[in-house]
């Protein structure tokens, strides 16, 4: 039998409303004596009281969830902005509710949609298809409804954004590359990039090697292992020998397509990734990385859907989280 707040009521021997004062730790709660507070904690606790979310969420119009869209969690880069955001909107009081989906418009929208059938009170958006033409979006906007993109750069006019600042750390990976004696940096993009607007890394790249001094090449690649380890085959074949690739998880396929040919890293090929992964450091050789700043991410993009939460009104933001360089000892350490 389900126990009630009647049934917590009659058995400490006080009012219903002071019962649900006390477990939904009102402000009220305070003015109560602090050992009827505690009577009516133990009597919950006694006769396995367990809280309604529904009539909470009916009774506040808030169901205290969050939710967050991003790629496939095989990714460890995406692995690990699941895992922060969930750390991070827990200690703020929040349930995180997530859909790994693959970056197709279609898989894209469902996933969103499912979400809002959820009704959470506020997404994170990591995704790479949605964009200002989106019907979707454009109908998230129009209802003021919480939202913040990740990681993609100054690419939506009417929604906040939280995005990884790529040019210091980039500017810090090529300056050491030029150091080491190189005067041609390679960069390999994501595939689909190819066909994007913006592509934040390999843009920035050729920023960095223009103010460097230093020629700057691009070439593409898939996501898939088999595919990122062609490329490094590919690498192995030809004159480069400094090489930057746009995730920590294409840099080790790279890497193992380098050494199945032979090549040494870094002797032979001096290779950094982008994104800096707990996982980068345990690969051998460890990963020299564009660190992108996760808990940064995270925290600043939940700080900014709270107060969106709180005030849908209020004016979009644009937040750039500085990256960094981290060595490893898939370069040399000059």
């Amino acid at each position: 039998m389900v126990t009630t707040l009647a049934d917590i009521a009659q058995h400490v021997g006080v009012d219903v409303s002071t019962v649900s004062i006390v477990l939904n730790d009102r402000p009220k709660a305070q003015r109560l004596l602090k050992e009827t507070r505690q009577r009516i904690l133990d009597a919950a606790r006694e006769l396995n009281y367990q809280s309604s979310f529904t009539a909470r969420a009916l009774a506040s119009g808030k169901t205290s969830t969050l939710a967050l869209v991003c790629g496939g969690i095989d990714n460890p880069y995406f692995a690990q902005i699941a895992s922060t955001a969930l750390e991070q909107a827990a200690k703020l009081g929040y349930h995180l509710l997530i859909n790994a989906v693959r970056w197709e418009q279609e898989e894209e929208r469902r996933g969103v949609q499912m979400l809002l059938s959820r009704q959470v009170d506020g997404m994170l958006l990591h995704t790479g298809c949605l964009n200002d033409d989106s019907p979707l979006l454009k109908q998230l906007i129009k209802d003021n409804y919480p939202i913040v993109m990740l990681n993609l750069p100054k690419r939506y006019q009417h929604v906040s954004e939280v995005y990884s600042d790529f040019y210091p750390g980039l500017l810090a990976a090529v300056t050491h590359l030029k150091a080491l004696g190189h005067q041609q940096v390679h960069f390999v993009e994501y595939l689909r990039m190819k066909h994007q607007p913006v592509a934040p890394k390999s843009v920035t790249f050729d920023k960095v090697c223009r103010e460097l001094g230093v020629k700057a090449s691009v070439s593409y690649c898939d996501l898939s292992t088999e595919a990122c380890m062609e490329k490094g085959r590919q690498l192995a074949e030809s004159p480069h020998q400094a090489v930057i690739a746009y995730s920590d998880n294409a840099t080790i396929g790279i890497i193992n397509g380098l050494l199945e040919l032979g090549r040494d890293v870094p002797g032979d090929m001096d290779v950094i990734g982008m994104d800096g992964t707990r996982w980068s450091e345990q690969y051998n050789p460890s990963l020299a990385c564009v660190v992108q700043d996760d808990v940064q991410l995270i925290s600043q993009s939940l700080e900014i859907l709270l107060a969106k939460i709180k005030n849908p009104q209020m004016p979009c933001s644009h937040v750039a989280v500085p990256t960094s360089f981290r060595m490893g000892r898939s370069v040399g350490m000059g």
